[in-house]
């Protein structure tokens, strides 16, 4: 009952659906190599996606990786039949979608290499939980690797707050439409009566916050779904150890490594911690966490402790940082700082370092690999004059110096590379994806896999016109049609596309929109 009471649910109001980076099989490949396990390459992998929506995150995976195969279920029919619709305007032929519901047995066959479970874990019944698991038990590949994502206690216990809160207030309500304006009006109620002298209820005041500026779709469900049941990360690791998983790591290393707290914080939790879990359950106590995504391998394989050296010279790495003072990079006794969004910083005057990071964020979002870049830094420490020029010790300093900045979110370690090209072709192609989100909405979703807000009518209309069967003149002529007849309200958004047709095809290169 409760089961169809969530078919329903997600029937009667879509939950938005969107690319997630964190869960993309790659950076579970990065972690798998940072402990010291194999895994099979993304390019050629099997992906079980669990709870997947319209599949607008793995359709983009499918896209990336066309040597994949992808599998999405969800429970929710509307969802599936949208996430077909879309499917057929791809053209795509590596994915496919079902409806069916992960607490039954049987629901899919053979093995999966990456099996991904984003958000779904903790807003279920207990069956559906001890079905996910079960099915990461059955269905996992020897070297495969699962990602689970959950809401974290003790952080998230602020939600449940807000939730009951919610719930009771629209207990007599059987619209859902009545239910989300009444829950929305209590909301606003809340964030003006909450007393701003209450120290106590600073975090609650930052839940309200954050729920008045959600979606309808991710309000309705985040807040008001039937089920929630946030766990401690030792909880959930037992009953993953009860399915014969363990843990390998988190999708986002700034959210599992020791080294960003301080020294003496650390030292107490090794001090206090028997295991990399209780290690975990501890960091997680001190920075109250509320959301985690959690890597699990099969019981029974190595996952090394302590961050492995070799396996990390063998990822690529990215940076969107910025920066601050370039006059600053060569200076082997000077500070330089890098900076990302939302106020994120580092600063270090670590001069192989620094020019690693500044090398990723002249590309960024492109990857490089970590050969190609230890090459860049040995030939940029030459023509200044500095040696020795590369050792053994120098990799490695500048390994820990790239951890460090994902630790910082100024730079992402990944496992894979998605095939795109930097230099478009006489008939572009734009990422299938990206193209088909172009023709309903404003943000699209990269082949790097990041969401993308297309400012500019002129970029929607390159990105729906580059299908490969228009030549660059074609494709300019459409265009300067389109500036023609653009309205005077328009026309200054309209750049001399003659001019910087190249450009911006370079620039949608660079941002992982085209492949060819």
């Amino acid at each position: 009952m409760a089961m169809e009471t969530s078919r329903f649910a997600y029937d009667a109001v879509a939950y938005p659906s969107r690319a997630q980076s964190h869960t993309h099989p790659e950076r579970l490949a990065a972690l798998a190599l940072a402990y010291g396990l194999e895994c099979t390459p993304v390019s050629t992998a099997r992906i079980l996606e669990i709870g997947c929506g319209d599949a607008s995150h793995l359709m983009a995976i499918a896209a990336a990786f066309p040597g994949s195969h992808c599998t999405g279920l969800d429970l929710s029919g509307d969802a599936i039949r949208r996430g077909q619709g879309f499917k057929r305007e791809t053209g795509l032929e590596n994915i496919e979608l079902r409806i069916a519901d992960v607490s039954l047995p049987g629901i899919v066959q053979g093995s999966f290499d990456y099996i991904l479970c984003h958000g779904l874990y903790a807003w279920v019944p207990k069956g559906a939980r001890e079905g996910i698991l079960r099915l990461c038990r059955d269905h996992l590949a020897p070297d495969g690797l699962a990602l689970v994502s959950y809401n974290a206690l003790p952080g998230a216990c602020v939600r449940r707050e807000l939730r009951e809160m919610l719930r009771w207030h629209v207990r007599g309500l059987d619209s859902t439409e009545d239910r989300l304006v009444e829950s929305r009006a209590l909301v606003e109620f809340l964030e003006a009566a909450t007393l701003d002298n209450d120290e106590i209820r600073e975090a609650f005041r930052a839940e309200l916050l954050s729920a008045k500026k959600k979606a309808p779709g991710f309000f309705f469900h985040d807040e008001m779904s039937e089920h929630y049941a946030p766990v401690y990360f030792h909880e959930f690791m037992s009953e993953a150890s009860r399915h014969d998983l363990q843990f390998v790591g988190d999708a986002d290393p700034a959210e599992m490594l020791l080294s960003s707290l301080p020294a003496e914080t650390r030292q107490i939790i090794q001090a206090l911690a028997t295991d990399r879990v209780e290690q975990q359950q501890y960091f997680d106590f001190i920075v109250s966490r509320r959301f985690r995504h959690t890597i699990l391998c099969r019981t029974g394989r190595s996952v090394a402790d302590e961050l492995q050296i070799d396996g990390l010279q063998r990822c690529w790495f990215s940076s969107l940082a910025r920066v601050a003072h370039p006059d600053t990079l060569r200076d082997p006794n000077a500070v330089t700082v890098f900076e990302s969004s939302g106020g994120l910083r580092l600063q270090t005057d670590f001069l192989p370092g620094k020019l690693a990071l500044a090398a990723l964020a002249a590309c960024g979002p492109r990857r490089l690999s970590f050969i190609a870049l230890a090459r860049h830094v040995e030939e940029t420490l030459t023509s200044l004059g500095h040696g020795p020029i590369w050792t053994a010790e120098t990799a490695t300093s500048v390994v820990r110096f790239l951890i460090e900045a994902c630790t910082a979110r100024v730079a992402t370690i990944h496992g894979a590379v998605p095939d795109v090209t930097e230099h478009p072709g006489e008939r572009p192609v734009a990422f299938s994806v990206a193209r088909v989100q172009a023709s309903t909405g404003d943000v699209v979703t990269s082949a790097y896999h990041h969401n993308i807000r297309l400012e500019e009518r002129w970029t929607r209309e390159l990105l729906l016109r580059a299908d490969g069967t228009r030549t660059r003149s074609e494709l300019q002529s459409e265009l300067d049609v389109l500036a023609r007849s653009a309205n005077a309200t328009d026309a200054a958004a309209w750049p001399a596309l003659r001019d910087n047709l190249p450009e911006a095809f370079a620039h949608l290169a660079r941002q992982g929109l085209i492949i060819r």
